[in-house]
């Protein structure tokens, strides 16, 4: 029996036949069946292997990565919270994401799906002695099969004797013809007999086939992830990012300050973690992979409408990165169809050029489909009415001995009978009389051709009805065939080039076809054949630097193409592939970009991520064009999502821990969907495609990211800080006073001089009391209760005025209730105001005497309100009764009021400068002003849209909602234009740092184009000219020249 160890790596092109069915243990007679049994029991079925894939934890896969992550956490930590909304929402971006992932790689088994469909379903295989079909699964190494005519092999094979037939073997060796087998050649499965009938011996099944190399090759070709890798990577820098913030804030708010920030397991009774939710859904860019996928997507639409179909997205971007383009000839840069060069037609014995043509057609016979006979009779421009003209007598068809067809003709018209022949030059110089006085001509010609890579075909004619061995021949001429560039190749080679793409040719055909096919293309022309991958590379020139520095390879096999693409790839280079057919596959799934020409086989546009359904490689540049726009789209909106991580997160992050103040999560996620909603419309976004292979350049990217997100972190942080400490902006068209501290200053001047004129006067505590609530165990109840009672009666009285207007009744609408308290139910805001009010004012000293609610420690003192003064109480945080507090500083009224105002319009400035800043990246790839880049109309109507919705926000509130301690207050008209104003003017110099940055990190590369460009006010299509001083003169002169005269 074949040993299956033994004979896998055989090469059964150089063994003898008879050796070949020796180390098969095998007779041309076939196996038995029963000895085809053990054998398939021990090779396996001939078929390619199928691997089932758990669909389960693939997509479970896509949930384990930092971005996902992150997400997981805030999932979590909304449900402790009892926060559903924001669980909802996050639960659906986490499976959007995992979503994308799990469909795209679902896809990848396609490829070898396909090359399963190149194998014969059946063959006919001698068994027992009987020739019987079988299906072609059932094929082991040592069957004898019989091939005919149109038949797919199904398995390499060697052939037995008989005549010589014609296997075209173009989708797996690139050959563009096809080639003659004769007794004891080899043939490669998938392959198709165009002539003759022949029987052969199975060498190899399944995997260890020519096809099923190509197969393994291809399921094992590196998967690549670049925009995966882009994610991870921005997920990290975000989970860093959030991480040490939140440790910041859990250290300052849980511990430094414990007693203004309890943490219950209720409803916001957990601010110090509930806001780590705020930084998580603020700072966590959870609509990043949503945004690039509908982007992607927007883009293969794009690519469909020009005949280009995308089976896998994300290679639109690594398109964009494109350096090296390897292209295979046969069918890609050339036609796969053989023609006539019309101009290199040698004409001898007084013959005309179109006498080669005519008498060549007349020679053919084109009923079999054979190539050089359908070419010969197509290019001959009378063809269609040739055989009205003429009438075929006998036809001797084409023999491997003699090397050529022979016609005997009639002329209808005259009744003259002649004889055409057509074959191998040297035969048809043989032929003629006068043969020595041409041959050194021709044989001229002849290695002329070869030496260009063509296929010379001579053509003779014989005069007069003569037995054939009596004719009188005389050669004709020559005719060059060959496969021809495709009419748009060179062009669209030579646009590659302008855009950076170096351009490689790949072929199985001979080096000096593949050198005349560069020269036609206007190719360089170093070409060579893979003996060099046996060879040593030049002193201090790796193998993968002489595969660079080569400008094409000829006479390669797959595992040729798969290599040079890998060695390219080694280098650090983004590689692309074109190709068309088997031989292609592997070397399309290695390549970072796999693309398929038109009329490809299934198994090479499976292979593919770009499936080009129009003749031609022109669309391959309109790609190139569109997937840098599509590109630089994706990188405009992940330098603004980094952006937007610094911004939220340092922004909330600091005015936590510098003011104590928090921002509730539900303006977060309100944010991130109007952001996130508006951003999703950068897919559609004008953009200057780059003239050159574009990259992610992360270090540029987080760099400049990180500038613009402190520059909006400190408008943010400076616009809070003038609000929240000074009254720069009270009054301003009914704003109102926000500043906390000045109001707790003006209210504690006030109750200290009436505290002071109270003692002038009476001289004694007991009656007027101490500032922070205290009163003497003696105190004189009456009198006390009577003048602190007046006390703050003037101080809604001088707080009116303070405020320019604002009443006691104005400062208590829209406040929630305290939550935080051992009371069976929420008091509202007028509640805990008033049962503060009634200790203040001595009415329960009794209660306090009891310690109920109050710490009462023996001292001379009463402690009415726990040490709270009614300024504490209404501008800060007080403990004033544990059974109202819970033993905790809760928020005053006063405070909640102007913090909450304070909310709407940070909100509304996070909003407006946030979400501008998208104007700002989308011009930092080509270094202009944000206004001098029109962006599409969908990305303004979006922006006006969000805006308007934010400003409504911003305007009206949520009424007190949802809590005391981060209740949302319609900031008005006035704060709202302030915000604007504030946005608009701290958006310019985002443009200075975007130019500080570009310079920095490009110096080089830097072009000034935003200070000698004109703006771009007209259509979204129009180029930034920069106009010097040189290209003034110079459009004057052209201008100068092209002014036509008056008789013109």
């Amino acid at each position: 029996m074949a040993s299956k160890s033994n004979d896998a790596h055989v090469e059964w092109g150089v063994l003898p036949l008879n050796g070949a069915l020796e180390k098969l243990v095998t007779t041309r007679g076939g196996l038995s069946s029963e000895e085809a049994q053990k054998r398939l029991g021990e090779w396996g079925a001939n078929a390619l292997p199928t691997h089932k894939v758990n669909k389960l934890l693939v997509f479970l896969g896509f949930l384990w990565n930092p971005l996902s992550w992150a997400m997981e956490v805030a999932a979590i930590l909304s449900i402790i919270l009892l926060d559903y909304p924001d669980f909802g929402l996050i639960l659906a971006l986490l499976l959007l994401n995992a979503g994308i992932g799990f469909f795209e790689e679902i896809q990848a088994g396609d490829a070898v799906a396909a090359l399963m469909g190149q194998l014969a379903p059946e063959a006919k295989v001698l068994r027992d002695g009987v020739m019987i079909n079988t299906p072609a699964a059932h094929l082991v190494p040592g069957d004898v099969i019989r091939i005919r005519l149109g038949d797919v092999l199904p398995a390499d094979v060697k052939f037995l004797e008989g005549d010589a037939v014609k296997i075209d073997q173009s989708s797996l060796t690139g050959e563009s013809l096809p080639v003659t087998k004769r007794e004891g050649d080899e043939g490669y499965s998938g392959s198709i007999c165009k002539q003759g009938e022949i029987e052969a011996v199975v060498t190899c099944t399944g995997v260890h086939t020519f096809l099923g190399r190509a197969a393994e090759q291809i399921a094992g070709a590196d998967s690549h992830g670049r925009l995966q890798e882009v994610l991870t990577t921005v997920g990290n820098f975000c989970m860093v990012s959030i991480i040490v913030w939140c440790i910041i804030e859990l250290i300052v708010q849980l511990g430094g300050r414990a007693n203004e920030n309890p943490c219950l397991l209720k409803n916001d009774g957990c601010l110090g973690v509930a806001n780590i939710l705020v930084l998580i859904v603020g700072g966590i860019p959870v609509a990043m992979p949503t945004v690039l996928s509908v982007t992607l997507a927007i883009g293969s639409s794009a690519l469909a409408r020009e005949n280009a179909i995308v089976t896998r997205l994300t290679s639109i971007e690594e398109m964009a990165s494109m350096e090296i383009l390897c292209s295979d000839k046969t069918g890609t840069l050339t036609l796969n169809k053989l023609s006539v060069d019309m101009d290199n037609l040698i004409p001898y014995n007084d013959y005309a050029a179109d006498d080669i043509l005519k008498y060549g057609a007349l020679a053919a016979r084109i009923e079999n489909n054979e190539a050089i006979d359908v070419v010969c009779f197509n290019t001959y421009p009378g063809h269609n009415t040739l055989w009205q003209q003429y009438t075929l007598l006998h036809y001797t068809p084409f023999d491997p001995i003699t090397k050529r067809t022979i016609a005997k003709i009639k002329e209808n018209a005259t009744g003259r009978i002649f004889r055409t022949c057509k074959g191998a030059p040297q035969v048809c110089l043989d032929m003629d009389a006068n043969a020595d006085s041409l041959r050194s001509e021709v044989e001229r010609r002849i290695n002329e051709f070869a030496g260009r890579g063509y296929r010379g075909l001579g053509v003779a004619f014989a005069p007069d009805d003569v037995p054939l061995e009596d004719a009188s021949w005389r050669l004709v001429g020559l005719l060059p065939l060959f496969d021809p560039p495709r009419h748009d190749t060179a062009e669209t080679i030579r646009k590659a080039l302008e855009l950076g793409v170096s351009v490689k040719m790949v072929t199985g055909d001979h080096r000096v076809i593949a050198i005349e096919t560069c020269r036609q293309l206007g190719m360089p022309t170093n070409i060579l054949d893979t003996s060099f991958f046996n060879s040593t590379p030049p002193a201090g020139v790796n193998l993968a630097q002489m595969v660079y520095e080569t400008d094409g390879f000829a006479q390669v096999f797959p595992e040729h193409k798969f290599e040079i693409v890998r060695l390219l790839q080694s280098l650090n280079k983004v590689v692309g592939m074109t190709g068309d057919g088997v031989n292609d596959a592997p070397a399309l799934a290695q390549a970072d970009i796999g693309i398929a020409v038109d009329d490809a086989t299934d198994a090479a546009r499976a292979a593919a991520d770009i499936v080009l359904v129009s003749p031609g490689l022109s669309v391959i540049i309109t790609a190139i064009r569109l997937s840098r726009e599509i590109f630089l789209r994706m990188k405009n909106y992940a330098m603004y999502s980094v952006a937007m991580t610094v911004r939220i997160v340092c922004t909330f992050g600091l005015l936590t821990i510098g003011f104590n103040w928090y921002f509730p999560t539900i303006l977060v996620v309100i944010l991130a969907i109007l952001n996130d909603g508006t951003i999703l419309t950068i897919a559609k976004d004008n953009v200057t495609a780059s003239r050159t292979p574009d990259s992610w350049k992360l270090k540029h990217v987080f760099i400049a990211s990180i500038c613009f997100g402190l520059w909006l972190t400190l408008s943010s942080v400076v616009l809070f800080a003038i609000v929240y400490r000074t009254t720069a902006f009270a009054g301003f068209l009914g704003a109102e006073n926000l500043c906390v501290s000045c109001l707790k200053s003006h209210c504690d001047a006030y109750f200290t001089k009436q505290i002071q004129l109270c003692t002038r006067q009476f001289g004694k505590s007991m009656v007027c009391g101490e500032l922070d609530g205290s009163v003497p165990l003696n105190v004189q109840r009456d009198a006390l209760s009577a003048n602190r009672a007046r006390y703050i009666a003037g101080y809604w009285e001088a707080y009116t005025v303070y405020t320019a207007g604002e009443t006691r009744d104005d400062l208590f609408t829209d406040l929630s209730g305290s939550h935080i308290n051992d009371l069976p139910y929420t008091p509202s805001a007028n509640d805990v105001y008033n049962q503060f009010v009634t200790q203040y004012t001595a009415t329960s000293v009794d209660d306090a005497l009891d310690g109920n609610g109050v710490g009462l420690v023996g001292h001379d003192f009463v402690p009415l309100t726990n040490g709270a003064s009614f300024c504490d109480f209404m501008w800060s945080y007080a403990n004033f009764n544990s059974t109202w507090t819970k033993d905790f500083r809760v928020i005053g009224p006063g405070r909640q009021k102007k913090d909450g105002i304070l909310r709407a319009l940070m909100y509304t400035q996070v909003s407006i400068s946030g979400q501008a800043l998208i104007f700002v990246t989308r011009t930092a790839g080509i270094n202009t002003w944000f206004f001098a880049e029109k962006p599409c109309t969908l990305l303004l109507l979006a922006f006006v849209g969000a805006q308007v919705v934010a400003s409504l926000i911003g305007y009206f509130g949520f009424h007190g909602y949802p809590s005391d301690r981060i209740a949302i207050i319609g900031c008005g008209g006035g704060y709202l234009l302030i915000a604007w104003l504030w946005s608009i003017v701290w958006q310019f110099p985002l443009d200075l740092i975007k130019f500080a940055v570009n310079y920095v990190l490009q110096t080089r590369a830097y072009t000034s184009t935003a200070f000698d460009s004109r703006i771009n006010a007209g259509h979204p299509t129009m180029a930034h000219a920069r106009v010097t001083s040189r290209v003034r003169t110079e459009r004057a002169i052209s201008t100068s020249r092209a002014v036509p005269t008056a008789t013109s």
